[in-house]
């Protein structure tokens, strides 16, 4: 006989387990796909400072790398538009990734969309863009 305002205690665990794995998936870690996607996301805002905050190119200072951006969103390509979608990640180790996604160039002038691949790098960490290992083709000015 069921009492009401009762609930066994499986369901009670069970409850309980799922809402930590939410809170864990949402507030956990750095991820390669969170970190291309915040990076992806200053590239379209145009933000320096965040750009710098997601790059890695071995031996560049955060300030070098910031001048770099700034050179490439505010001279090079300030009017250039684009939108994307990250579609997987391969782990190739604890440290590697390769986020892959499709980008539409020139989305103000209808654009059309390319396959392209983040390569991520785990620095201190945290998970950054290797900068040289983007295609020349995603934007115009990459930092080099």
């Amino acid at each position: 006989m069921k009492q009401s305002g009762k609930i066994h205690w499986m369901a009670a665990v069970g409850g309980l387990g799922m809402l930590a794995a939410v809170v864990l998936f949402f507030m956990g870690g750095d991820s390669p796909v969170k970190a291309a996607g915040s990076f992806m996301s200053a590239m379209a805002k145009g933000d320096a400072e965040a750009l710098a905050d997601y790059s890695y190119i071995e031996g560049k200072s955060r300030e070098d790398l910031v001048a770099d951006w700034e050179y490439a969103t505010q001279v090079a390509a300030p009017h250039y538009q684009f939108k994307y979608e990250i579609t997987t990640e391969v782990r190739t180790s604890p440290e590697l990734s390769v986020v892959k996604m499709k980008l539409w160039q020139n989305v103000d002038r209808g654009g059309w969309d390319e396959k392209y691949a983040l390569p991520m790098v785990k620095k201190d960490g945290k998970w950054l863009v290797e900068i040289r290992g983007l295609s020349r083709d995603m934007y115009p000015a990459l930092p080099r």
